[in-house]
């Protein structure tokens, strides 16, 4: 999916993409799924009426309109991204963020409606969403993946060696591109999502 968003940077690049992506989705899906399975009902709905995850605004948090869902989804994916200035550090804390509040939701709404309402609605746009989450993290990143792989498996003649500052830069252009991949997933997942709700 994001091999091509890295074709500058060869096949060193593929792979560092490729592994951004798998450690991005690990992350997301092992967290969220934790959360699902660790939530009970009464603390749940403890914690979604305390956390402000996605803003100050708590008709966001509700409202199924596209633009909301796109304004609540494009802060997150804000969030993940940034790790390409901070060195994945926020990132990494965006992941586990995220995902705990999907696992959370899903819980909530499986506790409050059941397995059908939660698969019928969901089972539309969360792959969708949850992907594109997933490449936005992973071009968070990438710069830092890169700055810490040599470039082991790109000839010596192609690309002299580089420092970790050097690689750290030159990935940015590819991480960019990444998350632009992934913000076109979150504007598509955003459209479904509210197509759905409208549906109901």
């Amino acid at each position: 999916m994001g091999s091509g968003a890295v074709a500058g940077l060869g096949q060193t690049g593929r792979a560092i993409t490729r592994d951004a992506i798998l450690a991005s989705g690990t992350i997301l899906t092992l967290v969220a799924a934790l959360s699902f399975l660790r939530a009970d009902s009464g603390w749940l709905r403890r914690s979604v009426e305390s956390l402000a995850l996605f803003g100050s605004d708590p008709s966001l948090m509700t409202d199924g309109s596209f633009l909301a869902i796109l304004i609540r989804n494009a802060g997150v994916a804000a969030f993940l991204f940034s790790g390409v200035v901070t060195a994945g550090v926020t990132t990494l804390a965006a992941l586990v963020l995220t995902a705990f509040a999907i696992g959370t939701s899903m819980a909530l709404v499986q506790s409050a409606s059941g397995w059908i309402r939660l698969l019928g609605d969901v089972a539309w746009y969360a792959p969708i969403e949850f992907a594109s989450l997933a490449v936005v993290g992973a071009a968070g990143l990438v710069p830092l993946l890169s700055a810490l792989r040599a470039g082991a498996g790109d000839s010596e003649e192609r690309q002299p060696r580089r420092g970790p500052l050097h690689r750290y830069l030159a990935a940015l252009p590819a991480a960019l591109r990444l998350g632009v991949l992934g913000f076109v997933g979150i504007v598509i997942g955003a459209a479904v999502e509210s197509a759905v709700i409208a549906l109901r």
